[in-house]
């Protein structure tokens, strides 16, 4: 014999999540386009032509008992810049 069953728990009065409660901690990377933006601002007012600039974050989030992120900690962040050079060989116009 088989059973099937299954149910509608939609209108069920669930409470909401209490904002004080614990959360447990996982490992993530997220970008962070804010820091790419102010890094890229940060170029170009020093008169540097960055192609692309991006960042990103490594760290923890704080996710609840019901699966939602309450927050992110970064522990490292890596941030890449692409340059337009004339010539790899010109280490003066790469370090300036």
């Amino acid at each position: 014999m088989t059973m099937l069953g299954a149910c509608d728990l939609s209108d069920l009065p669930f409470l909401p999540e209490d904002p004080n409660a614990p959360c447990w901690f996982q490992w993530a990377t997220r970008s962070l386009p804010s820091d790419a933006q102010a890094v890229q601002e940060a170029l170009a007012a020093a008169g540097i032509g960055a192609r692309e600039v991006s960042a990103s974050g490594f760290g923890e989030v704080c996710v609840t008992s019901r699966s939602t992120v309450k927050g992110f900690g970064v522990q490292s962040e890596w941030i890449g810049v692409m340059l337009d050079v004339a010539n790899l060989a010109d280490r003066t116009a790469l370090g300036d």
